[in-house]
């Protein structure tokens, strides 16, 4: 080579380091928030960054110092894979170096920007079959083997650093350690079966020269990067499905232990109108023996916890005064006005466990949309009416800003667990609901057709 062919060369080199390094160093940090991280996270960038453009200047002067010494392509390719690998490695321990506490995923996102990395190598492979190196001389690294990093990268990286940024909102690492280290193992299996199997096209390339095995050589690496896609796909979308899973068991959990409070203080209510008696025939002792000291002292303990009992009753039905009394206590503690309009029977048999759900989900959705606003700015209106078999409930409440209600409009498979939960209430009788907006107050409404068992329980006597 000429001096001026050395000068292109190492230009070419290090321009060829540094495409296939950086975009994989900044999608590595992608998932983690600043929390985890030991440094800063754009010190770390920074200094990484720094170092491998020094690297890359470095091994592109070494290698012009080998072609300039007259080394054969097959030495100088050896050479320049060794040198990429210390990049790599240097790389990969300054990562797992870098987390403050031990975070999950961390192993898993690493073999997917490592996958991602031989993607885009696979690519260049592909397209290197059809398209002549401009000089042999240029190993590994030609102009048209740049071109294609460059536009590869530049279509495929905004797509898979969105898809880190949705994961990292969503913490979907945030899975049981058993099956994020399946998945894990899974995906450290791909990239080293991947890895081999390019080895070996790379054996069967020195073997063959004609067109037809190149297109066949170029079918291969299409199917192993499909494959490669496709199981990472089905990996995060199972990460997903966990999730949703462990989510919905402790929600059911949560249900659980709100429907035994439920059940809880019915009990205590038939237990207060069962001690009734007892209370006047105690009453009727101290009177007759003229304990007046003691009889008043137990009258003003007993109109104390008739008075305590009376303010859980709002509208005088046990399952909606025990469900809805768990979460007026929650909204006084975060100072959040409920103002409540109930006109049912107090002798309506509502299935506890269904009111649970659909006033519970409606409740909660209502106390943190309201949360966080200026003290006496957050409310809650709730509105329950019946009409011979159909109940109506609307429920009204401020929406603090930042505050978001799971977007009624989106399909029940993409909204929030409560609404969905509430339609599905609503749909098991026949009845409807409605959810909405208008400016920053949130209003739901749900009609539900709910014949009185009671009544049923009759017609059958």
């Amino acid at each position: 080579m000429m001096d001026y062919g050395i000068c292109s060369y190492t230009v070419v080199q290090f321009c060829g380091y540094l495409l296939q390094l950086l975009p994989l160093l900044f999608l590595f940090y992608v998932p983690y928030s600043q929390e985890l991280l030991r440094f800063p996270k754009r010190r770390i960038l920074l200094c990484l960054s720094v170092f491998y453009v020094i690297m890359s200047a470095l091994s592109a002067v070494f290698l012009s110092v080998q072609v300039w010494q007259g080394a054969d392509v097959t030495a100088v390719r050896w050479a320049a894979n060794i040198l990429f690998l210390t990049d790599i490695v240097v790389g990969t321990v300054v990562y797992f170096n870098s987390f403050r506490v031990k975070a999950g995923g961390t192993v898993f996102f690493y073999t997917v920007v490592l996958e991602y990395g031989i993607i885009l190598y696979i690519l260049n492979e592909i397209w290197t079959r059809f398209v002549p190196a401009v000089s042999e001389n240029f190993a590994p690294y030609d102009i048209t083997t740049l071109l294609v990093y460059a536009v590869c990268t530049a279509v495929t990286y905004p797509a898979i650093y969105r898809s880190l940024i949705r994961f990292k909102a969503r913490n979907l690492w945030e899975i049981s350690r058993r099956n994020l280290r399946m998945i894990t193992i899974c995906a450290i299996i791909i990239v080293l079966l991947t890895m081999v199997a390019l080895q070996m096209e790379v054996g069967l390339r020195g073997l063959h020269s004609s067109m037809t095995e190149k297109i066949y050589e170029s079918i291969l690496l299409g199917c192993i990067l499909l494959a490669n896609v496709i199981s990472y796909v089905i990996y995060f979308f199972c990460m997903v499905l966990e999730q949703e899973r462990e989510r919905m068991a402790s929600r059911a959990s949560a249900y659980e232990m709100q429907y035994a409070s439920v059940r809880e203080g019915m009990d205590r209510e038939r237990r207060m109108h069962h001690n009734l008696r007892h209370h006047f025939r105690t009453l009727g002792v101290l009177a007759a023996d003229g304990q007046n000291e003691e009889l008043q002292e137990y009258i003003r303990g007993y109109i104390k916890e008739l008075v305590d009992f009376e303010l859980r009753k709002v509208s005088g039905n046990p399952v909606i005064d025990s469900v809805l009394s768990y979460y007026i206590q929650q909204a006084e503690e975060e100072k959040i006005n409920v103002t409540c309009d109930i006109q049912v029977r107090g002798d309506y048999l509502f299935d506890i466990k269904d009111m649970t759900v659909l006033i519970g989900n409606a409740m909660e959705n209502a106390l943190k949309a309201s949360a966080g606003c200026a003290e006496g700015a957050g409310y809650i209106r709730f509105v329950m009416k019946q009409y011979r078999q159909s109940i109506l409930i609307k429920i009204e409440n401020k929406v603090c800003p930042g505050n978001i209600i799971g977007n009624p409009e989106r399909k029940r498979t993409e909204r929030s667990y409560g609404l969905d939960s509430i339609e599905l209430i609503a749909e098991k009788y026949e009845g409807s609901m409605e959810a909405w907006q208008e400016g920053d107050v949130f209003i739901l409404r749900v009609v539900l057709n709910m014949p009185d068992r009671r009544e049923k329980g009759s017609d059958k006597g």
